[in-house]
């Protein structure tokens, strides 16, 4: 590695120094004294006694120990007995409830009637009731003594009114999770660690309290409907652009981009003050493929993501599978997927950033400056890196669940219905107008699957690759088309002649569908279905 670039690196710093970033809106907490205390050892004694002075405590026992006297607990804290049938909420707003008597009971009105909810709690379990890998501000666990200790020294430190940045923004309308009661891609729910993502109907929705900022949600979002904010991409990317041309102009060399969050700042000592362009992040994880791919295209040699051995499990398999993704579509060009790498530290480590590929010296670093727009931002990065690139392929094949590809629809079975146009979240189907024909547009796909549940046929599959052709990823496809049905009644084209017969067929045997009068409107238009109706009812009549 070479070690001769510390006043590149300096350059680059500064240059990132003089960049500001486009503000937030806040979420606010505002936390009482009212604290739940869950458990049914000592532990809970030792805490009441150090506690009830300063914070205004309910216990809950949650089974009987004999070695314990709870009872003498009574004039420090109210006590209950029993579990708890839910506890949801955050800092200054837990909701705990039992079942009492087959009724539904929140615990903290049995003791404080003018409260509706507890402010913080600790829970001395030995399973805790709430399991997320990032537990909601002001609940607490500990797993040994020290821990304990550090709760109960923090926890009096937390009534007061609080603020912290809302971390993302949501767009619906492009969401891909669901549509028209089915349900597809679930991303972002499976990648969040604190629980903030929940399904709503056909979308989702982001609970701001819960959110800590991890962003990998953004990451792993197909369509960018949800996008991190703090900082926005488009706020990123000109960083990394600034730092990277201030590095070039020093007369840097090989520059390797070290993306770093929160977690992993009091350990970056350990790599080496002069080795890398540190860029730090509120987590590694808020940064996804657009990101990565752009500072290649500004001119980085490597780009390494620095994570935590104590990152939530599913933030980890969350961000390598965007990185299979991303060696896919580097390789693809005929580059080093080793340029782009995760690296794990920790406490006992001390790990070494190694140059592992020369793919990217032969690039030019683009100039362009970034959009706000994830799927666009990324698109312009790949169109860079593929002018450069030593072998390009035109597609390539990417792993089956990655954002980007195809779809492949059996003509044989397609009727044309459009089912699949009308819950397509990106436009990437749609119909044309007045003729019965099927187009599709890949730059649009996000391989959400919603199409393929939609189709009643099951005509249609899913393919994932990149197409690298600009042209062909951004022009309209005609995936399948016909000669129109036209009315039997006025002549005007309604339908095709594959979902005219295939109705008839399934209807035949319908006892409403007996008569050859019944079997024509189905050959009619929708106007002309009504007319015929009231005609035939006006015959009746006379």
């Amino acid at each position: 590695m070479l070690t001769n670039n510390s006043i590149a690196i300096e350059a680059a710093l500064n240059a990132a120094c003089l960049l500001s970033a486009e503000s937030t809106s806040l979420v606010s907490y505002q936390a009482k004294n009212h604290v739940l205390i869950i458990g049914s050892d000592d532990r809970v004694t030792h805490v009441v006694n150090r506690l009830h002075e300063s914070m205004l405590l309910v216990v809950l026992i949650t089974r009987k120990n004999d070695a314990v006297n709870f009872d003498s607990l009574d004039q420090k804290a109210a006590l209950a007995y029993g579990e708890l049938s839910g506890l949801t909420g955050h800092l200054g707003a837990y909701l705990a409830e039992l079942e009492v008597a087959g009724k539904t009971v929140n615990l903290i009105q049995v003791y404080h009637s003018e409260q509706s909810t507890f402010d913080m709690v600790i829970d001395l379990s030995a399973e805790p009731v709430m399991n997320t890998s990032l537990l909601p501000f002001g609940y607490f666990t500990a797993k040994n003594d020290l821990e304990l200790e550090e709760v109960i020294k923090t926890v009096p430190d937390m009534t007061g009114e609080f603020e912290k940045p809302k971390f993302f923004e949501y767009n619906a309308d492009i969401c891909a999770h669901g549509n028209s009661g089915l349900k597809a891609c679930q991303r972002c729910i499976q990648a969040c660690p604190a629980g903030a993502i929940s399904s709503l109907k056909d979308k989702i929705e982001v609970d701001p309290f819960l959110c800590q900022g991890g962003g990998v949600c953004a990451t792993v979002c197909p369509a960018g409907a949800i996008q991190y904010v703090y900082p926005r991409l488009q706020d990123t990317l000109k960083k990394l652009r600034y730092m990277l041309k201030a590095y070039h102009e020093a007369g840097g060399q090989q520059a390797v981009i070290v993306f770093y969050g929160e977690q992993e700042t009091p350990l970056m000592d350990a790599l080496g003050a002069q080795s890398f362009i540190p860029v730090q992040l509120e987590e590694t994880a808020s940064v996804g493929i657009e990101v990565w791919l752009t500072a290649f295209a500004y001119g980085a040699h490597e780009v390494v993501l620095l994570t935590h051995k104590n990152t939530a499990s599913e933030v980890i398999a969350a961000l390598d599978n965007q990185l299979i993704y991303a060696h896919e579509i580097i390789t693809g060009m005929g580059l080093d997927a080793n340029c782009l790498q995760r690296q794990s530290i920790d406490n006992d480590t001390s790990p070494q950033i190694q140059v592992h590929s020369n793919s990217f010296e032969s690039v030019t670093p683009a100039t362009y400056m970034a959009l706000n727009d994830k799927r666009s931002a990324l698109r312009l990065a790949v169109d860079h890196l593929y002018k450069f690139a030593p072998a390009p392929a035109e597609v390539v094949a990417l792993t089956a669940g990655a954002p980007f590809g195809e779809i492949l629809v059996d003509k044989e079975k397609c009727t044309l219905c459009m089912a699949c146009v009308s819950v397509c979240p990106g436009s990437a189907l749609e119909d044309g107008k007045d003729l019965p024909q099927l187009k599709f547009k890949e730059s649009n796909c996000v391989q959400c699957g919603l199409c393929s549940s939609a189709c009643p046929e099951i005509a249609i599959t899913l393919s994932s690759r990149y197409n690298y052709s600009p042209n062909l990823q951004r022009q309209q496809r005609l995936l399948n088309e016909e000669a129109p049905f036209c009315c039997i009644g006025c002549g005007k084209p309604f339908a095709t002649h594959k979902m005219i017969s295939n109705i008839t067929e399934k209807l035949s045997g319908h006892s409403m569908y007996q008569s050859e009068e019944a079997m024509n409107r189905l050959k009619m238009c929708e106007d002309c279905r009504v007319r015929d109706m009231f005609s035939n009812e006006l015959e009746q009549s006379h």
